[in-house]
């Protein structure tokens, strides 16, 4: 965070590898990619939302709206891990309210790279709920643990300012940088002369 002029204070402690982390993982759309999760952290403890260091949050995007509006209000961080859309596999990033992107900027930044970007919010909220396929389960809660191991236990920056797509056609996954937007509805709107990233310059 220093080296890209942020403010680590804004990150809070970092966890003792050897000391278990408390992880809750919630979620009505994919209950594979769940348990393939839960079997990914084998040193974490599963518990409630209420007391766990991450939240994991595996559904619809009505679902992963309901829970980064509670997330937000309690000002607590979490991983969002996006339904599939047929093409692409978002994972992330670790929202960490008042700090980084929330789930809303990064739907909105990923809706400008689009050539609908105006209508993209209702064609994502109408993708079906399909049967998944395995293998792209076992990546996605592979990529999915990772990014929740490298914040808990380090407090990566790297995880909370980047959204990692995933697209099994051709076999690729590339982290992108996510950017606050200054007219977000949920962690805006500010100044655009005021928005700056704490760990990027």
């Amino acid at each position: 965070a220093r080296r890209n002029g942020g403010d680590r204070t804004g990150l809070g402690p970092v966890r003792d590898p050897a000391s278990p982390a408390r992880v809750a993982l919630v979620g009505d759309m994919i209950p594979s990619l769940l348990t393939g999760l839960a079997e990914a952290l084998p040193s974490a403890e599963l518990g409630d939302e209420d007391d766990a260091d991450l939240v994991i949050a595996v559904g619809t995007r009505h679902v992963l709206r309901d829970v980064g509006a509670r997330m937000h209000v309690a000002g607590r961080p979490w991983l969002p891990v996006h339904p599939f859309d047929g093409r692409f596999q978002l994972v992330g990033p670790v929202v960490v309210p008042g700090e980084g992107p929330c789930l809303e900027c990064v739907a909105l930044r990923w809706a400008s790279t689009t050539p609908f970007a105006a209508d993209h919010a209702a064609a994502a909220d109408a993708v079906a709920v399909v049967p998944r396929d395995p293998s792209l389960d076992a990546i996605t809660a592979g990529f999915a643990a990772r990014y929740a191991a490298r914040w808990i236990h380090a407090h990566d920056w790297l995880v909370a300012s980047t959204v990692l797509v995933i697209e099994p056609k051709v076999m690729e996954a590339e982290a992108h940088a996510v950017f606050r937007v200054a007219r977000c509805g949920t962690c805006g709107p500010r100044p655009y002369g005021g928005v700056a990233s704490p760990w990027r310059a």
